[in-house]
Order: C-alpha cells, then structure tokens, then sequence
C-alpha cells in the first residue's frame, strides 16, 4: 500500500499545507463538474508552482512542470490500489481512487 493524500472533496474548493519530502507544499483542489475533473494548484512559500495541473488517472501530477528545489521530488499518482477503476470521478475520487505517492523506491 502506497501513502495516500487524502482529500475531503466535500470542502472544494479548497487548499491545505502538507509535507512532501521535506518541503511543504501547499495543494489546492477544485472540480469541474461539467468535464467531472479534479485539478490541483501546487504552492511552496506562497508561490505557484503549477496551476490547473488535472488529476488524471495513474498520470503522475506535476510531472511536466519538475524543477528541483520547487516541485516535490515524490510521485504522486491518482490511483484505485484495489484495481477496480481507472478513471477518476466525483463519485470514486476520496473513496476508491486516492492520490498516492510512490515513496517505495
């Protein structure tokens, strides 16, 4: 089992601080209920590092925009573990499909 971000859909919009390798990152979420499509902004000392980055399934977020020192080094991937979906929508995002991070290697 990977770690997981958890994200309290109910609350969107909304943003919180966490601590990804070191760093805190502050990552705020919103939905698109017309495409039913999570996007994630990601902050670090109030900066925006990325915006609107889609929360696509098994797509790595924030992979296009890497730069070290400013993106956290972690994978973070939207994922169902359990292997029954493989898409994310409101109804599975929070419930069967998390954001995990690849912290294994």
């Amino acid at each position: 089992m990977k770690d997981k971000i958890i994200v309290n859909k109910s609350q969107i919009p909304y943003k919180f601080d966490i601590l990804l390798a070191s760093n805190v990152f502050t990552l705020e979420f919103h939905y698109n209920s017309k495409a039913d499509m999570f996007t994630v902004r990601l902050y670090k000392d109030g900066e925006m590092m990325c915006a609107g980055e889609p929360a696509l399934y098994g797509m790595p977020l924030f992979n296009d925009f890497y730069t070290v020192g400013k993106i956290p080094c972690l994978t973070i991937i939207p994922l169902d573990e359990s292997g029954n979906k493989d898409i994310v929508t409101w109804e599975n995002f929070g419930e069967t499909v998390f954001l995990c991070i690849d912290d294994e290697e």
